[in-house]
């Protein structure tokens, strides 16, 4: 049961990851998120294509954000196919293993792993967030803000003469 409670909390930061993948999309696609949303896909796809229109200020660090989620959710995406290609929708939890998308090795689902693949999903989204934050506000992007304030914190502290 805790398995199956891990592949809902895998399924549904994914789903959350590509709900703010279509809103960053959706704007190069008609402005309509919930359409882009509702295709398989279209979501990271959009917003691949709308951050290369993303200020100059902004871009590479929304270019590298987009490109971690597509890693993270194809990572989710292959240990759930995975369990599912091995056993069936039949299989008990218990049974199921993860497929490794580097190595092609199988290990046990268990829910640790599962939550892993979660909270990398999660952070994603945050940092996805953060830079929508950063842009409406203004903001350098967040790399730009710690560069920025490690070079004042060492002017202060005299370490850059």
């Amino acid at each position: 049961m805790d398995a199956l409670a891990a592949i809902g909390r895998l399924v549904i930061a994914a789903t959350d990851l590509e709900s703010l993948l279509a809103w960053i999309g959706a704007d190069r696609q008609g402005g309509d998120a919930s359409r882009v949303f509702a295709m398989p896909g279209e979501a990271l796809r959009a917003a691949r294509g709308a951050v290369e229109f993303a200020p100059a200020v902004y871009r590479n660090a929304y270019v590298s954000a987009v490109r971690e989620a597509g890693e993270s959710l194809a990572a989710g995406q292959a240990a759930i196919r995975g369990m599912w290609t091995e056993h069936g929708p039949e299989a008990r939890a218990g049974q199921w293993s993860v497929l490794s998308r580097g190595t092609g090795a199988r290990r046990l689902a268990d829910p640790a792993s599962l939550d892993s693949l979660a909270v990398g999903l999660t952070e994603c989204r945050a940092r996805l967030s953060d830079l929508i934050d950063a842009q409406i506000g203004s903001q350098p992007p967040a790399s730009s803000r710690r560069v920025h304030d490690l070079d004042k914190h060492a002017s202060t502290a005299g370490c850059l003469g």
